[in-house]
């Protein structure tokens, strides 16, 4: 993987979710039972959430969360250095374990 900072945050563009919510933990867990997502990581008490390019916005995740009683407040952001890390170590790992 190469490329400048931007280049890196400009790949996934689009993809990264935060989510508010008193109970963050909880969130947690549900969205990581989402298929579309690729993965998710509080960030203080917020919650970054790296979705698959076939997630289209953010209905499925708000969906997820209303069902349980979770009405948190969802919207894309710009991804962070930290956001692109995870994300790339997340996509490795998923093709790891298919070898």
């Amino acid at each position: 993987i190469q490329g400048s900072p931007s280049e890196l945050k400009a790949s996934i563009a689009n993809m990264v979710y935060e989510i508010e919510h008193p109970r963050i933990n909880e969130a947690l867990l549900l969205l990581k039972n989402i298929p579309e997502v690729a993965g998710a990581t509080p960030f203080g008490k917020r919650l970054h959430v790296l979705t698959k390019e076939t997630m289209q916005d953010s209905s499925l995740i708000k969906k997820t969360l209303k069902e349980k009683g979770l009405d948190a407040f969802v919207r894309n952001i710009p991804p962070s250095l930290e956001d692109v890390f995870i994300y790339l170590f997340e996509k490795r790992n998923s093709k790891s374990h298919l070898l």
